[in-house]
């Protein structure tokens, strides 16, 4: 009976540890990817970064970043830049797919998020 009520909290702890993971992965794909746009807006014109995203998310241009966003969910993992993206044609956000490399680009005080070739 001890043993079946020990194996029972292992395993709740053990996924409980599991999402604690997944969580702190995708908040520091979130901060990379904040940290980059604020350092290309510090830096001024014409500097540019290149950077590889292992989590898929959606970088918004009221400042806010989202990773593994799904409207459906409560489970995708925010956090926000300092600086100016680019105005796109379309919606107020720039989709970034996962495994993807992108150029993030200063261009006239606003960063650009191009895809790496």
């Amino acid at each position: 009976m001890i043993f079946l009520l020990l194996t029972g909290v292992t395993f709740n702890r053990k996924n409980e540890l599991l999402r604690m993971d997944d969580y702190l992965q995708k908040r520091n794909e979130c901060l990379r990817i904040a940290n980059t746009i604020s350092s290309l807006t510090a830096a001024g014109f014409n500097t540019e970064a290149t950077i590889f995203i292992y989590y898929g998310g959606r970088v918004f241009t009221n400042s806010r970043i989202v990773i593994g966003y799904d409207p459906t969910s409560k489970k995708e993992t925010p956090c926000t830049y300092v600086g100016i993206i680019a105005p796109l044609s379309g919606p107020d956000y720039t989709t970034l797919d996962p495994g993807t490399s992108y150029r993030f680009i200063n261009i006239n005080e606003q960063v650009q998020i191009l895809k790496a070739s």
